[in-house]
């Protein structure tokens, strides 16, 4: 009797972290569904609404959180690791002029 309370409060404790788990992942994936100008809007939205409240931030690339984390910055955006910028980087090559 009392294994099967442990049993089902473990089988709630399961459901509700893949819950978590599922609409983090439905969020990044609408989030990687923006094109980069509805990202750069959605940033500046964020920015206007952090001084009101707690705003999580994500990759401009791959929409992993980044909140609390240092971002490396390139033209405007925030990424999470150096690879993401490069990557970014690699797909929109813009020529600088000297």
């Amino acid at each position: 009797m009392v294994q099967r309370k442990l049993k089902r409060e473990k089988e709630k404790e399961k459901k509700k972290e893949n819950q978590i788990k599922r609409k983090e992942q439905e969020e990044k994936d609408r989030f990687l569904q923006l094109s980069d100008r509805e990202k750069r809007a959605l940033a500046a939205e964020r920015r206007i609404l952090s001084q009101s409240g707690t705003v999580i931030a994500r990759c401009f690339l791959c929409a992993s959180d980044i909140t609390g984390k240092v971002p490396f910055e390139y033209l405007g955006n925030r990424f999470c690791t150096t690879d993401c910028l490069k990557a970014h980087r690699m797909r929109n090559a813009t020529v600088l002029s000297c």
